[in-house]
């Protein structure tokens, strides 16, 4: 029903968009924002824009404040019964009000992403789910409960569907990654998980790591746990190709869904060490504070725009042009993003940077590309995120994938220069990525003829320094499932491999 109602709907998104915005709208129109902006006497989409001012999360913050302190119809007419955390990828982290009618409208997007992706793999929920997820971990001032949405929506299905889970809600309380990822192999080792779930695909990397260091003493704990016949046809495979697979594991494993784009994607790379010729495809791009994309294809990047569940706004990425709505854009360009939702969210600069590749229908099909704000420039280069990240991806096809890598603007020195910080680089990686980077971004090729920058400076991290980085950030309070490195990091403090 839902994925006939996309398709109708998806002939003039407009005018879903239109009846989504009325339903804010009108369900928020006695709110204390709503009375300020005069959500009753709003009529259009064009309305509203002109109406309401482009807001940040500062410009919520204080409401949001107050709503967590105990104060209620603020930004939202229903009571919050969550409050999700994001992972501070590129700051402190913020807080969304998880409202009854904000989780119908994420849901419908869970929905259609999995009918699509059921259509695809018919087997798919036949065995269990393996999914990382975050963890409620606090409680706010007015009692309601704190911490990752994604531990939260693990919890909040039915009973049901947890059945199929093959990890308690609880595993992601183990704040030491070593022992976390022993855990999750250990408990889901003996069942038969056909769907494996990650949001980011570097903890599917810790996974295999951890197996690869732990696989007979992963024997020995099925084996106590009272596995034996588990174990036992483990320890054939281990003794014949001394290590295990997660496919040796999990032999009828139908599908690995994570993130694909952007910095996600060099993630991806050197899984199949793991996960052999199993399909992977792309995950829900999500954030705490919107749903943006419906994956509908193992062969496309990113997914159609999720229209039915927000109400979204575009700009071209340079900050210059108009706001559009979403059945004007054109495939080919990247345009930032804003949204409206029932988390009480209005025309919210998420900071997000988009890239459109396609249409279904009038929805365009789009994927994350980097954060608006994640750039450097000391001589007019304008280094993004999305150089690098590309940069590297041609490095690595040609050496071999690092364990990690950031890259660090290095103002200390005259003329300035970048800093690649890399973990586990192949002979020749660092070389490949300076020209591949010089390639990729024509200023920065430039500027580097004209001894306005100093070439690439490379240091070597030493071994560990990446997972150790990544329980630095558990230890600080972040959400293991939810963590993103940054590939362009110019607060030399937030390096994610900054201990060379």
């Amino acid at each position: 029903m839902r994925a006939r109602s996309f398709e109708r709907d998806a002939a003039d998104p407009r005018a879903a968009q239109q009846r989504k915005l009325a339903q804010i709208l009108k369900r928020n129109a006695g709110t204390e924002v709503g009375r300020a902006l005069r959500f009753d006497q709003l009529r259009t989409l064009d309305d509203y824009r002109a109406a309401v001012p482009l807001r940040t999360y500062s410009d919520h913050e204080p409401m949001i404040r107050r709503t967590m302190a105990g104060e209620r119809g603020l930004l939202t007419a229903d009571a919050p019964i969550f409050y999700s955390q994001s992972g501070g990828t590129t700051g402190a982290p913020k807080v969304t009000l998880v409202t009854p009618s904000y989780r119908s409208e994420y849901m419908e997007t869970v929905h259609l992403f999995a009918y699509h992706l059921q259509r695809q793999f018919p087997a798919l929920i036949d065995g269990r789910i393996l999914y990382f997820v975050g963890a409620a971990l606090e409680v706010a001032p007015d009692g309601v409960p704190m911490g990752s949405l994604s531990g939260f929506n693990y919890t909040a299905v039915p009973g049901v569907f947890q059945r199929k889970y093959a990890l308690p809600p609880d595993v992601a309380r183990i704040s030491d990654l070593t022992e976390r990822y022993r855990t999750v192999l250990r408990l889901s080792a003996p069942l038969d998980v056909t769907w494996v779930v990650s949001i980011t695909p570097a903890s599917l990397r810790m996974l295999g790591q951890t197996l690869d260091a732990w696989g007979d003493g992963l024997i020995r704990a099925i084996h106590a746990d009272g596995h034996a016949s588990e174990a036992a046809r483990l320890d054939v495979v281990f003794q014949r190709e001394g290590r295990l697979r997660a496919t040796d594991l999990w032999p009828r494993l139908q599908v690995v869904t994570c993130w694909h784009a952007a910095a996600a994607g060099t993630f991806l790379r050197g899984l199949d060490r793991w996960f052999g010729d199993t399909p992977t495809h792309d995950a829900i791009y999500a954030a705490s504070e919107g749903w943006f994309n419906i994956p509908y294809s193992q062969q496309v990047l990113g997914g159609a725009l999720a229209f039915r569940s927000h109400v979204f706004e575009f700009r071209e990425q340079d900050g210059q042009g108009p706001w559009l709505w979403c059945d004007e854009l054109e495939a080919g360009r990247n345009y930032e993003v804003a949204l409206t939702a029932s988390c009480g969210l209005y025309r919210y600069a998420i900071g997000d940077v988009v890239t459109v590749t396609d249409h279904l229908q009038r929805v365009p099909v789009l994927h994350f590309s980097h954060k608006a704000g994640l750039a450097w420039s000391f001589v007019g280069e304008n280094m993004s995120e999305a150089h690098i990240t590309r940069a590297m991806t041609v490095a690595a096809d040609a050496c071999g994938e690092p364990e990690g890598f950031t890259v660090v603007p290095d103002g200390s020195v005259q003329p300035a220069r970048y800093r690649l910080i890399v973990e586990g680089a192949a002979p020749g990686l660092a070389e490949a990525f300076d020209v591949a980077l010089r390639k990729e971004n024509w200023g920065y090729d430039r500027h580097r003829q004209d001894g306005f920058l100093a070439p690439l400076a490379v240091d070597e991290a030493p071994p560990g320094t990446f997972r150790r980085w990544w329980q630095s950030r558990i230890d600080g309070g972040g959400q293991d499932a939810q963590i993103k490195p940054l590939h362009l990091c110019p607060d030399v403090d937030r390096a994610p491999t900054w201990e060379a």
